[in-house]
Order: structure tokens, then C-alpha cells, then sequence
């Protein structure tokens, strides 16, 4: 055994054995946390922020270590912070869902309010506002190919409006990245990508964007926005809002492996939603896409980046749209595109030209399959579901067999029967002739007879 004096005063043992392996002893870094309140008296040198705390967020970021939570007092702190290591960061309402709640917040306003530049940063609890054109333009902005980093980023219950755009990051995949419960408003300052409340500009892989509000502005994801990108992938969007977009709400381009599902998407001055070439693979189920100036949803190559291809629409609410429900513009998809399952605002479906003459709903266009669809908004019975007599009723109660699909009736000797009017409830599609017609059944008659072409 020897012993080893250090320069700085320490003192190293370190043992040794000859025909055995070194082994070193390294204590971990425990997890701080840091407090920011510029509203008392603070410091940006202090030792002990649980005692007195730091001014500035910057300043709590440069004295902390990965790892340590950094929380921050309500308030509002006008500077631009760019985190460098793996933080939490913590603003008065951490931890509440930012679409709906109203109380003081911790508020970053700086031209460039957050740019991570770490792996697995989370961002919880505040209002983030005031970028410009200046810098990286986003309230929240993280590039992994720029800053050499994987990504990872927790955007959770933030308020973020006021901005050129809202959030613009990517993710290489290797770390999931998380974008929940927040409010997305009106980031609409002059400058590229104004408008854009969440932006895919880089390339984004493993992505959840669930559970936000997006109101004035749209939800963007392109796959083609970065030079040298592989694209966006395996990116799932669901039980967000997208409203009062001055263009469509969900612009989607250059992606594969989408998971589009629950998202209410209306009231837009474009389309609901737009993919606009090389979407690939892509599943939207559960959603509303209504009363948007466009179509509910479109399919289109409009910058010739190539046909898209395996999508399906099902299980929504697609309805009152005002060009119309689903559009693929010739030339634009390869194969046939599975719109089956869906409502389109009428019992009769949606209208075509060409397979559905009767159809009052919003419209399909050629090139989709939207057979069958749901007969109700509720989406609980499907055109092509066997229809039921509940009750018949001719001069008294007949009985129903729903084994043998027959009604008994039974009448007065010597009745008339070649001009009888039965009234009856039923569970399907509409039926012809309808109760309170009049029949002859002086042979049988079947009832209902389906209106419906989906059949």
C-alpha cells in the first residue's frame, strides 16, 4: 500500500495488489435543487438559494449541476436562457395543466426565451413569451444536430404565446421527448416560422404531442424544413385542439410512422388537415375535423416532394367543412386511401359524385374507400349493420321473433288487409316504406328496406 498527496490538500490511499484489479471509489453528485425569485431580496452569487435566492434563471443554471431542479418563484424574469446540461425546471405551476388554469405565473419574456442545448431537460410550470426574429426565434427551441445532443425534452403545462413561434425542436429518437398539457396561443411576431405553434424544423424522431391546446396557431410538422434531415418519424399526436388558425391547423409533410388520434381539429381557415406529399404510414383515428373553411382533411403533393401512401381515416367526425370532408388529389396517392368507419355529418354519408348519389354529408372524393360509415355522431352503428323491427303495431301489438326475423300480427276475421297502416320503431338504417305508410299485406312484406347504398 503507498500513499499518494494531492496538490490541493487531499489525500488519495489508494491500494494495490499485486495479480488484482485497481478499483477506484467515485461518489455520485447529489441532486440539488435551486431556487430563482427576483420578487425578494435575491443574489446572483449566493451559496445557499433556499436562504437567499438567485435574481436570474441564467444564474441558477450556471451554479447548477446536471442533474439538480432548478424552481422559480412567480414572477417575471426578462432574460434569455439557454440550459447546457440535464435540468429540471420548475415555475409556480408546475405540475398544473396550463389549458386551464389561472393563477400567478413564473414568466420568461426574453427575445430568445429557452434554448436547451442538454439532453432529458424539462421545462414545467410557465409562461414563456417575447422572442423575435433575432435569435432562434421559438419560445422553446432545441436542435440536437446544432448543440451535438440526443434531445429528450419534457414541455409540460406551459403557457407559451407571444412569440415568433411557439416550440421548435427535433429529437434524434435515442431519448423519447414529451410536449403535454400545454396552452399554445397566438405566437404570431413577425418572423420565419411565425404562426407555427409547434414546429418539427429538425430532424424529429419519437416525439409525443399530446394533450395541448393550440389556439391561433397551427401545428407543423415537416419533414423537408432542415437541410440534410432524415425526416420526421414515429411521432404521435393525440387528444390535442387546434383551433382558429388563420391557415390549416396540422400541416404534415415528409413524415412516416404517424400516430394521429383523439385531436379535435376546427374551426381553422384552411383546411383541418393538410398532408401535402411524402406522408407514408400514417394511422388517424377518434378525431373531429369540422366546420373548417377548407376540407376537413386533405391529401396533396403541393410542393412535388412525392406521393403519399398507407394512410387510413377512421372512427371520426368529419362534418360541416366548407369545401368538403376528405380530399386526395389525383395523382397524389398511392393506392386507395381507407376512409371507411367515419361519420360524415348525414345518415346518408358522405357525398359522391361517382359510388354515393344519395349522400348529403360532407363530401369524399374519388380514390377512397368510405364504406361503411357511421350512421350516427355518436359512432355506434355502422350503414351496413343488419337493421332491427323493435315494435309493430297493426291493430294491435304484433310480436317481434329477432331469431327468425319475422313480426306476427293478428287481426279480426274479414279485415282488409290490402290497405293497412302499421307504425313501428326500428334500430339501423332508415327504411322504406317508413312507418305510418300504408301497405298491402295481403302477401308478406319486408320491412325495412335500406336507403342506404353502403350495402
Amino acid at each position: 500500500m503507498y500513499t499518494h498527496k494531492l496538490g490541493l490538500g487531499g489525500t488519495f490511499i489508494i491500494s494495490a495488489f499485486i495479480g488484482f484489479s485497481l478499483f477506484l471509489a467515485i461518489t455520485a453528485h447529489a441532486a440539488t435543487v435551486l431556487h430563482v425569485d427576483n420578487t425578494v431580496t435575491c443574489d446572483n452569487a449566493t451559496v445557499d438559494s433556499s436562504v437567499t435566492p438567485f435574481c436570474t434563471i441564467s444564474a441558477a443554471v450556471t451554479a447548477a449541476t446536471a442533474g439538480d431542479t432548478i424552481q422559480v418563484a412567480a414572477g417575471t424574469y426578462n432574460e434569455s436562457v439557454v440550459i447546457d446540461k440535464t435540468l429540471t425546471l420548475q415555475g409556480a405551476q408546475q405540475g398544473v395543466d396550463a389549458r386551464t388554469r389561472s393563477a400567478s405565473e413564473s414568466v420568461i419574456n426574453g427575445t430568445s426565451p429557452i434554448a436547451i442545448m442538454a439532453d432529458n431537460v424539462v421545462i414545467d410550470g410557465f409562461t414563456i413569451q417575447g422572442s423575435d426574429s433575432s435569435s432562434f426565434i421559438s419560445g422553446i427551441w432545441d436542435n440536437p444536430s446544432y448543440s451535438g445532443t440526443h434531445g429528450g425534452f419534457q414541455i409540460l403545462n406551459n403557457i407559451i404565446q407571444n412569440n415568433v413561434s411557439g416550440i421548435g425542436v427535433g429529437n434524434d429518437g435515442t431519448i423519447q421527448a414529451l410536449v403535454e398539457y400545454n396552452l399554445i396561443k397566438n405566437n404570431n411576431t413577425a418572423g420565419p416560422g411565425s404562426g407555427n405553434g409547434f414546429s418539427a424544423a429538425f430532424e424529429t424522431k419519437n416525439v409525443v404531442i399530446s394533450y395541448n391546446t393550440f389556439d391561433n396557431n397551427q401545428l407543423y410538422v415537416n419533414g423537408f424544413e432542415s437541410s440534410g434531415s432524415t425526416g420526421v418519424q414515429n411521432v404521435t399526436v393525440s387528444y390535442n385542439e387546434v383551433e382558429n388558425v388563420s391557415s390549416s391547423g396540422f400541416f404534415l409533410m415528409g413524415a412516416s410512422g404517424m400516430t394521429l388520434s383523439d385531436n379535435d381539429i376546427h374551426d381553422n381557415a384552411g383546411n383541418g388537415l393538410s398532408m401535402a406529399g411524402a406522408v407514408d404510414s400514417t394511422t388517424i383515428s377518434g378525431s373531429t375535423f369540422k366546420n373548417n373553411t377548407g376540407y376537413g382533411v386533405k391529401v396533396s403533393d403541393d410542393y412535388t416532394v412525392g406521393a403519399n401512401s398507407n394512410i387510413s381515416v377512421q372512427t371520426s367526425d368529419i362534418e360541416a367543412n366548407t369545401l368538403g370532408g376528405l380530399l386526395v388529389d389525383v395523382g397524389t396517392y398511392t393506392g386507395t386511401l381507407d376512409a371507411s368507419q367515419n361519420w360524415w355529418g348525414a345518415l346518408s354519408g358522405p357525398a359522391n359524385a361517382t359510388t354515393n348519389l344519395s349522400g348529403t354529408g360532407n363530401s369524399v372524393s374519388d380514390g377512397v374507400t368510405f364504406k361503411p360509415w357511421y350512421i350516427d355522431s355518436g359512432l355506434t352503428t355502422l350503414s351496413n349493420a343488419a337493421p332491427t323491427i323493435d315494435t309493430f303495431t297493426i291493430l294491435g301489438d304484433g310480436t317481434v321473433d329477432q331469431g327468425t326475423k319475422t313480426v306476427a300480427v293478428t287481426v279480426a276475421y274479414g279485415t282488409d288487409v290490402t290497405a293497412l297502416t302499421p307504425t313501428f320503431t326500428f334500430t339501423g338504417s332508415s327504411v322504406s316504406p317508413n312507418s305510418g305508410v300504408v301497405n298491402n299485406f295481403s302477401t308478406p312484406q319486408i320491412y325495412p328496406r335500406i336507403l342506404s347504398t353502403a350495402r
